[in-house]
């Protein structure tokens, strides 16, 4: 037989008589806390609230599916060199995109033609909502593949029964698009024919070209690219005073 004894349990108001069987009890052992010392009361009701109703979704995954979900709206090249020396320039290409709505930046081979187009498109991203994006002619040669390719940079696909440059002006109607044609001094008419049919049916589309001359087609301007200045050899070094 159990040698119990008993006790009171103390409250205020309540008095009972409670067994009391220490040799069941045995030695009490060291209690673990659940919940760091350091920690605040909100994350006690976070880590609660986790245990109640499972396992919470890692943060990594809503992330990612939010990352999946999000709409591409530019296909330019990472830039991977600074860019010094044409803030002028970027300002002038700016100001000519305000006022028209086909820009081409004209110059000699190697006046660096590509790479200012690039950089005003990467800084005017925000200021279109469906996107910025690049069609690279330079290693065509083939004239009727030009809208083809621009359908490609563009995401357009040729719909049965229609011409892929219907398929393009149905997917850019009311679009607000930036579209930069790269390297057109080789299949210039064809570019400006392009140009002159997709601006007259999409209101919101305007186009950076760049070409050795002049498209020659209406309501383009056509911008100069000047030559960087490279220092003189035989100058003598700036010193500061």
């Amino acid at each position: 037989m159990l040698n119990d004894t008993f006790y009171p349990f103390r409250h205020p108001g309540v008095s009972l008589a409670l067994p009391r069987r220490r040799h069941l009890l045995g030695r009490p052992r060291r209690c673990r806390p659940l919940v760091h010392e350091d920690a605040s009361s909100d994350d006690h009701l976070r880590l609660t609230a986790k245990g109640e109703h499972g396992t919470r979704r890692k943060p990594t995954a809503s992330l990612r599916t939010t990352a999946q979900e999000m709409p591409r709206r530019s296909n330019l090249p990472v830039s991977i060199t600074s860019f010094i020396g044409r803030g002028g320039e970027l300002e002038a290409v700016r100001q000519c995109l305000t006022a028209a709505r086909l820009v081409t930046l004209i110059g000699a081979g190697g006046v660096g033609k590509t790479r200012l187009a690039l950089r005003v498109a990467e800084e005017a991203l925000e200021d279109y909502p469906d996107g910025v994006w690049l069609a690279e002619l330079a290693p065509l040669v083939d004239t009727t593949l030009v809208p083809h390719v621009v359908a490609a940079a563009l995401g357009v696909r040729e719909q049965t029964g229609e011409s892929i440059l219907h398929s393009l002006k149905q997917a850019l109607h009311l679009k607000r698009i930036l579209l930069v044609l790269d390297n057109c001094e080789h299949l210039a008419q064809t570019c400006a024919e392009l140009a002159e049919d997709v601006l007259g049916a999409c209101p919101d589309l305007q186009i950076l070209a760049t070409s050795r001359e002049p498209l020659r087609t209406n309501g383009e301007v056509a911008w100069r690219v000047p030559s960087l200045d490279v220092p003189d050899p035989r100058a003598p070094p700036c010193l500061s005073s």
